[in-house]
């Protein structure tokens, strides 16, 4: 999916070949391509029967409504998080977009949104870690268990979070001139 994202973006932006120069919108087209190519293959190994998690074509056409409103009842919650994040992302982009000195504080925001990105990843990866491991934990009876690796989890991303905050903190100036 990435290589035909890759492709894709060099082919329509800069209309190499047979393909016209779009730009932006070719951008939007490559990536979108790409997303279908990537939606392709999940399906198709999905359906393949090869892996641990086996779906048949009917399980696509056929919801199974108690498991669906358990998603609908976990992921509602999760949309509006995302909502309301995108939301307040739009009116401080307006807000600084509306600033006398809007050509430096746009890029500005979107530099440290981006490095605030790189930043959060690790401990996103061990909150998903943690929370893995908690519900098997709990699941299997083990409570003892979870509580060890739930604080286990909380020291590692504590000195993950804050080996990164110093190296972002001495290196800014680099990191910001990257971008």
């Amino acid at each position: 999916m990435n290589i035909v994202n890759i492709i894709g973006n060099y082919l329509f932006i800069y209309g190499v070949w047979i393909f016209p120069e779009l730009g932006v919108m070719g951008a939007a087209l490559g990536s979108g391509i790409s997303r279908l190519v990537g939606s392709a293959l999940e399906w198709g190994a999905l359906l393949s029967g090869k892996f641990v998690i086996k779906v048949e074509f009917k399980d696509m056409i056929k919801p199974i409504w108690s498991v669906s409103k358990q998603i609908v009842n976990i992921g509602i919650p999760a949309a509006f998080q995302g909502l309301s994040r995108n939301i307040s992302r739009f009116l401080l982009f307006a807000i600084l977009a509306r600033t006398v000195r809007a050509d430096a504080a746009v890029p500005s925001y979107v530099i440290g949104t981006n490095l605030n990105q790189y930043a959060l990843m690790p401990g996103l990866t061990v909150g998903v870690a943690a929370a893995t491991l908690s519900g098997m934990n709990i699941g299997a009876d083990k409570l003892k268990c979870a509580e060890r690796s739930g604080r286990a989890c909380a020291i590692l991303a504590a000195c993950l979070m804050g080996g990164l905050a110093f190296i972002f903190a001495v290196f800014s100036t680099p990191f910001i001139k990257f971008f």
